[in-house]
């Protein structure tokens, strides 16, 4: 994975198959302060059954999108 100097991220909490919702809210996000994605969406698995401890079945999931400034996109070109 390629570092990056900027992104937006967020915690979610709640069943891998109910993050369509929060991913959506990210990406809404970054457009509406004027940045644009520059590199794939990361998953970081904070809990679920592959960690050590009790089975806990909510799920916590930091979601990342590696972003730059739209302004800063059209200098680039």
């Amino acid at each position: 994975i390629e570092g990056s100097e900027l992104a937006a991220a967020l915690i979610f909490e709640g069943p891998f198959e109910d993050v369509i919702g929060p991913i959506q809210a990210l990406l809404r996000w970054i457009g509406l302060h004027d940045h644009a994605s520059v590199g794939a969406l990361r998953e970081l698995h904070l809990s679920g059954p592959a960690h050590a401890g009790p089975c806990d079945p909510s799920r916590i999931t930091e979601l990342q999108v590696p972003i730059a400034p739209i302004a800063a996109l059209r200098l680039d070109r």
